[in-house]
């Protein structure tokens, strides 16, 4: 899909309430080993344990693992024999390590081995979850200027809300694919976009647009206080490289034109990049304002806790003026030096937006005011 396609589908404000109720879940087929399935909560906070039980129909090595929303097992929660019936499994919501994981939805996997070698596993991301959801989202003003969204959803689910300008730039990522309870929402916005420095909401044709998956059954949010879960689970990661085991599992297929490509994709590759962006080498000040002439080259340098990332997909670099379509550059790497001819501009101050635009829907921004003295 082409930058300008992802922009003009992805930030579609849909304004009719539509809402999914999910059905067809797999359950335990016959001579199944695992069945009944099920975390006693949906939240855990730190200080709390959940508990995952199931039902085993005959005698069988087990192991069972605590995944992050990525496929990295976190957690190995019991590896040996167990006998027919009920099994429970308590989680503290802590790692191998001992270390409290990072806020964000972790599921359970189980695989039992009964006698003469019959196996059957269970995962939760593998068999449900990803179908995309469209709840109404309704939005108010608030007196101080800040707005509020308030949303309705029937089941847990990953949230994205963006705002931007239609057929324009995005400017902002209000909620990053961020997973939330079922249940009522109020998210709150000062209105501004990513870098802080413009009201997007004043500007003309500004909308706000949300996009929503499910999330897989039996997943447990983590709300612990640790928010960056994008750096703890490249730690993870990085110790799996390193030779600790931590086994990998694929999502389920997206196969299905109801399954949301971003869930299929995982969850830290989905998170918008962030990034800066010089003016001939030298960064714009608190107000982002500086003055130009003749062609000025931007330097445009993803943040070093995101390149990693950024360097394992594609990405489109889209240059607007004004709120209005410039350039674009197909193949984005970083540091990317794009070469700007102002004397193209009127005299005055003009508003530069640059998106980074990833294939599977991510989308950063980072706006500056261009002063052109031609």
């Amino acid at each position: 899909m082409m930058v300008k396609d992802f922009l003009k589908t992805a930030m579609v404000f849909t304004a009719a309430a539509v809402i999914l109720f999910l059905t067809g879940v797999p359950r335990a087929t016959a001579g199944a080993l695992i069945s009944g399935v099920h975390a006693d909560k949906g939240v855990l906070r730190a200080g709390e344990t959940v508990a995952f039980s199931f039902h085993l129909a005959l005698d069988a090595q087990i192991k069972a693992r605590v995944y992050d929303p990525d496929g990295l097992a976190v957690k190995l929660l019991f590896d040996g024999h167990k006998p027919a019936g009920n099994c429970v499994f308590i989680w503290d919501g802590r790692d191998d390590g001992g270390n409290i994981v990072a806020d964000e939805a972790y599921f359970i996997g189980i695989e039992a081995t009964g006698p003469g070698g019959k196996t059957d596993a269970y995962h939760a991301d593998a068999i449900s979850g990803g179908e995309r959801i469209d709840p109404f989202m309704e939005r108010k003003k608030k007196q101080d200027g800040t707005y509020a969204f308030s949303y309705l959803l029937q089941h847990p689910a990953r949230v994205c809300i963006r705002a931007g300008i239609h057929a324009g730039p995005l400017m902002k990522t209000i909620v990053d694919w961020k997973p939330q309870t079922a249940g009522p929402h109020v998210i709150t916005w000062d209105g501004k976009d990513d870098t802080g420095r413009f009201n997007v909401m004043s500007m003309k044709n500004a909308f706000v647009s949300m996009m929503a998956y499910a999330l897989p059954e039996n997943g447990v949010i983590v709300s612990s206080g640790n928010t960056d879960y994008r750096k703890y689970h490249l730690a993870l990661s990085a110790q799996t490289q390193n030779g600790i085991s931590r086994t990998r599992r694929l999502y389920r297929s997206s196969s299905s034109d109801n399954i949301s490509t971003e869930f299929s994709g995982g969850s830290i590759s989905n998170q918008s990049p962030t990034f800066t962006v010089t003016v001939d080498g030298v960064q714009p000040g608190d107000g982002g304002s500086v003055n130009v002439s003749g062609t000025i080259d931007l330097t445009i340098a993803i943040d070093e806790d995101y390149i990693e990332i950024f360097n394992q997909g594609r990405y489109e670099i889209v240059v607007f003026i004004d709120a209005q379509r410039f350039d674009e550059e197909e193949n984005g790497f970083s540091p990317y030096v794009y070469h700007l001819d102002t004397t193209r501009f009127s005299p005055g101050p003009h508003l530069l937006t640059i998106n980074e635009v990833g294939i599977d829907g991510q989308a950063g921004s980072c706006s500056l005011t261009l002063n052109v003295e031609n």
